[in-house]
């Protein structure tokens, strides 16, 4: 019977740079940043006797660490999601009709974005950072942007573009695994005594937010240098409205499915009840018998309906505010900064 692994081929060629990588994801990541950085030095380097006089600035490199970063990050989110979510589908065939078999069918539907919409959002995103880069003042400053001819230019342009290139993967992906997980969730078997074999729903969902504020909490970073871009706001209500949708899909469909179980229940157990009544009403009943529906109905009425519990929610909770406190510091300091070193 084949399993569903974790290293399941993916359809996107930036994960399997992952997959194909014999390290972790985590330190695929810092490769990359560290990559990154060499990339820039060597193209400032090269380009340095092409420079206009007078023309932009180069960034520091602790700046260009952050760009690396924002493409790093997400691309290493991905892989990291994508592997969680194939666990999460492996620990569910225990629920699914057809068990290891159909969990392994579903892989590739589940835990893959299709190239269509792949190439749809890292093409929009990449489009709106190109004009961010064009036309949004907040990027250059006062000194304005540079001429064509700055290879400062370009490389703003490379670096910019590349991030939304990633990002919409990712988002693309994401959406993808939700979607996934929904139609998993309208496939589960439904126990109303054992909730557990449905935790991987809710995990994935935490997972989501965790990796979703990760990437948020990274793109903030550039309000700490007084550079902030319009669409950096974006980005922030882009990573709440996904996490809403991470939990809110899937799980919606699984309580309105705990929901349809337990009226059915409820209702067998009232006409067990009625006719229980009757019996007694004629003399006939069996003694204890009521109890014992009467108990059974009422650990039935007692089955939370959303297969998630307080902790988790709590958790991811704190996760968003994280987020938000640090876009919100972010934008503290930068004022702060503004009001004591006037420009």
């Amino acid at each position: 019977m084949e399993a569903v692994s974790p290293r399941s081929r993916s359809r996107d060629w930036t994960l399997r740079l992952f997959e194909a990588s014999p390290l972790a994801p985590v330190r695929t990541g810092l490769a990359l940043v560290l990559a990154y950085v060499a990339l820039a030095v060597v193209w400032r380097a090269a380009t340095a006797p092409f420079a206009p006089p007078g023309g932009a600035r180069p960034l520091p490199l602790a700046w260009e660490l952050v760009n690396g970063l924002v493409i790093a990050i997400p691309l290493t989110a991905n892989a990291i999601a994508r592997r969680g979510a194939l666990r999460d589908l492996r620990d569910l065939s225990a629920a699914l009709p057809g068990g290891a078999a159909e969990a392994a069918g579903l892989c590739d539907a589940v835990a893959g974005a299709p190239r269509g919409a792949l190439a749809l959002a890292s093409g929009a995103a990449s489009l709106v950072m190109l004009l961010v880069v064009l036309f949004d003042p907040a990027v250059w400053g006062a000194a304005g942007r540079p001429p064509t001819s700055d290879p400062e230019l370009a490389w703003s342009l490379f670096h910019n573009v590349a991030s939304g290139y990633v990002f919409g993967r990712m988002w693309a992906a994401e959406i993808a695994l939700t979607q996934g997980f929904a139609r998993v969730a309208g496939r589960v078997r439904i126990d109303l005594l054992d909730a557990a074999p449905l935790a991987p729903f809710a995990r994935r969902a935490q997972r989501s937010a965790g990796l979703w504020i990760l990437v948020s909490s990274c793109v903030s970073l550039f309000w700490l240098g007084g550079q902030p871009s319009l669409v950096n706001a974006l980005v922030l209500a882009i990573a709440l409205a996904t996490i809403a949708h991470a939990f809110a899909l899937p799980l919606a469909r699984l309580r309105g499915r705990i929901a349809a179980a337990k009226r059915a229940e409820l209702a067998q157990a009232n006409r067990l009840l009625a006719e229980e009544r009757a019996r007694l009403a004629a003399g006939d009943g069996t003694p204890g018998r009521v109890a014992d529906l009467v108990a059974w109905r009422g650990l039935v009425l007692a089955v939370r309906e959303w297969p998630v519990n307080t902790g988790t929610l709590v958790r991811s909770a704190l996760f968003a505010l994280v987020g938000v406190g640090s876009w919100l510091g972010g934008a503290l300091v930068d004022r702060l900064l503004d009001a004591a070193l006037p420009r």
